[in-house]
């Protein structure tokens, strides 16, 4: 985790994670030039705004890794609470920008966040209640649409990560992505989340490796100059991520909140400058996103079942009447009534210890 900026008291963490085969500041550059935009523009809109951003190894070939998406999503959680040490931190309101494979991430992480049991901590918890607002590109919540990279990874190591990630032979998601869908609805039920999610109008070129009569094309100056066996785009158009696959996923996803780009799904995240048109539509999100998300966030942690203003009996009635996953049962109940057993504050100890042995 890299912090690019970080400004003297933030109210919000901006968290971008990047996605296939991508780098951490790379995937973020402007196209033919050098400046990242998480880093170089976006801090002149959202001055009250920690940016980090995260990378992770995903290389397609020559990657000895046999971490599944589960497991670098263990990794990213890991990594997101070390940068959120301090007790101010750890409340603070997450805001994720996400491209690609780095949106599954997310979703993996937070679904281990929310798992109840041995795995269960305050940190987790912590972290759930924090995440606020998902910017996703080119997700693919349904598996990404490029059966040759199962093909170019058969026997690799990473061999089990791409075939979790990529749509069987009938378009069909894996098993791995249905199950991670369920668990997240499952453990993720704050509807006052905001998603935001883009895809792609454009079909991107098949990446393959290059075999030796294109090598030889490429020393004779007939085709692109790349070494023998190495990756380059040159196959045919694809449409890597369908529209269908990019929006859905979160239960709460709004039609609004679903925005075509015409691009293809390398460029979903490069802008060329400050003023085009989709970095401006996209930094106004974020600023929307920055304004709203502390009011909600604390209103998430003030409903919390602790509670420090209580006499040291008036805490022990209260720790009698806790239940497992008490902390999401609140945020699950459908319009619930304000004030609800408050009435057992107001009762003096007699009528509390009758209460107690009626029990």
């Amino acid at each position: 985790m890299t912090t690019l900026f970080n400004p003297q008291k933030p109210t919000v963490d901006i968290i971008a994670v990047t996605g296939l085969a991508g780098h951490a500041l790379g995937s973020w550059k402007v196209p033919n030039g050098n400046a990242v935009w998480l880093r170089d523009w976006l801090p002149q809109q959202v001055s009250n705004a920690r940016i980090l951003t995260y990378g992770y190894d995903s290389r397609l070939l020559k990657n000895k890794s046999k971490c599944t998406i589960e497991q670098l999503a263990s990794k990213f959680l890991e990594a997101l609470k070390t940068s959120r040490g301090s007790e101010s931190e750890r409340q603070r309101p997450i805001i994720f920008i996400a491209h690609d494979l780095g949106g599954l991430l997310v979703k993996s992480a937070i679904a281990q966040a929310g798992a109840s049991g041995i795995n269960e901590s305050q940190e987790n918890i912590d972290v759930l209640k924090s995440c606020y607002g998902f910017l996703f590109f080119g997700v693919p919540n349904q598996g990404l649409n490029h059966q040759q990279l199962k093909l170019m990874v058969r026997g690799e190591p990473n061999e089990e990560l791409m075939n979790a990630l990529i749509t069987t032979c009938t378009n069909e998601p894996s098993e791995y992505l249905k199950g991670l869908h369920e668990k997240l609805c499952e453990r993720f039920k704050f509807n006052d989340s905001q998603v935001v999610s883009y895809y792609e109008c454009y079909g991107t070129k098949a990446v393959k490796a290059i075999g030796f009569w294109e090598y030889l094309q490429g020393l004779l100056g007939l085709g692109p100059s790349v070494g023998l066996g190495e990756l380059h785009r040159s196959g045919p158009e694809v449409m890597m991520v369908t529209q269908a696959s990019a929006t859905s996923g979160f239960a709460n996803q709004k039609p609004c909140d679903q925005i075509p780009v015409e691009r293809d799904h390398l460029n979903l995240v490069k802008f060329p400058s400050e003023v085009d048109q989709l970095y401006r539509d996209v930094t106004r999100r974020i600023d929307n996103l920055v304004l709203k998300a502390p009011a909600v966030v604390n209103k998430r942690f003030s409903l919390q079942f602790s509670r420090s203003d209580l006499s040291q009996e008036e805490q022990i009635y209260h720790q009698q009447l806790a239940f497992p996953e008490l902390h999401r049962r609140r945020h699950e109940v459908d319009n619930p009534m304000e004030d609800t057993c408050t009435w057992i504050y107001e009762q003096d100890t007699n009528q509390k210890q009758q209460h107690r042995l009626m029990a």
